[in-house]
């Protein structure tokens, strides 16, 4: 089974760069890469690390017109290259796979390994290092809650915890609705599946945050409000250290944004999730009681 692979990047060349080239060198499952690219700028830098994807590393580049974030993974979805596969890998141009274990075991024979042993889980993304944010205090409050994720129940090794769009593998039927992305896509989620994160022993290195090693200050304000813009139109959560750069009217106004979008596509999805459960009843019932257990 060849799996898909879809990076989803926005004008940080020099990170997808890293992305790819992590994971042409640590995976041995097969799979096809897709790299969506959401509106960046036509600099010189862009279009050659672009070419690079393409031309080096047989990479599937797909030029949206459009800065919409988590939509840009369905143009992959729809590319005539597109792999019939049970599982899907999606994550932002963010993230550095880790190394093979025990020279041939890599992350993704791994991943895939444990969707087979645990049909329950519908999602499982990679942990993340926290290692590069641990000391510092700007982003205390990111690294408390990552933490906290690390704490609970398990499911075999698995962390039974959230994971938005770092890097995951998903199952097709994974949702009550057509597989595809949309605002509250998380919460359309059959009731009957957990979403989990790997063990430690899987973790993988997070290049979105505001700091990272090798990286000499983080993102401009100008470029985070541009990222805050995206995201809270989209409804999608805002880490506090990016908010609290900006003046007391302009998060007010993404705020605003932010509930207007969450209110409206909540609706939704409590109609679509009513509709489900009430179609698939006693089914469903059993399905949900199973899960509580």
């Amino acid at each position: 089974m060849v799996i898909p692979i879809v990076l989803l990047h926005h004008n940080e060349p020099k990170v997808l760069l890293q992305s790819i080239e992590a994971l042409i060198e640590r995976t041995r499952y097969p799979y096809r890469l897709f790299v969506v690219d959401n509106a960046s700028p036509r600099t010189e830098e862009n279009k050659t690390v672009l070419r690079i994807a393409s031309d080096r590393y047989s990479s599937i580049v797909i030029r949206n017109t459009k800065n919409n974030w988590i939509y840009g993974f369905n143009l992959a979805l729809k590319h005539e290259l597109w792999p019939d596969s049970e599982l899907y890998v999606f994550s932002d141009a963010d993230i550095v796979v880790p190394e093979c274990k025990q020279g041939t075991t890599c992350w993704l024979t791994y991943l895939t390994d444990q969707m087979e042993q645990h049909r329950c889980i519908g999602k499982l993304g990679l942990s993340l290092d926290l290692s590069n944010i641990e000391l510092n205090p700007e982003l205390k409050a990111t690294y408390d809650r990552e933490k906290l994720h690390m704490e609970g129940d398990r499911i075999g090794p698995n962390l039974i915890a959230p994971v938005d769009t770092t890097l995951a593998i998903y199952r097709r039927d994974l949702y009550i609705t057509k597989f595809r992305f949309a605002i509250g896509h998380q919460a359309m989620i059959k009731p009957q599946y957990y979403t989990c994160r790997t063990s430690l022993e899987w973790s993988s290195l997070h290049l979105g945050w505001n700091y990272y090693p090798g990286k000499e200050q983080g993102y401009s304000q100008t470029r985070n409000w541009q990222k805050a813009l995206v995201m809270c139109r989209v409804g999608a959560y805002m880490d506090p250290s990016i908010m609290a750069q900006f003046a007391f009217w302009r998060r007010i106004l993404l705020r605003g944004i932010r509930s207007g979008i969450r209110l409206i596509f909540g609706l939704r999805v409590v109609t679509l999730m009513a509709l489900y459960v009430a179609t698939h009843f006693p089914r469903k019932l059993n399905e949900i009681q199973a899960k509580c257990r």
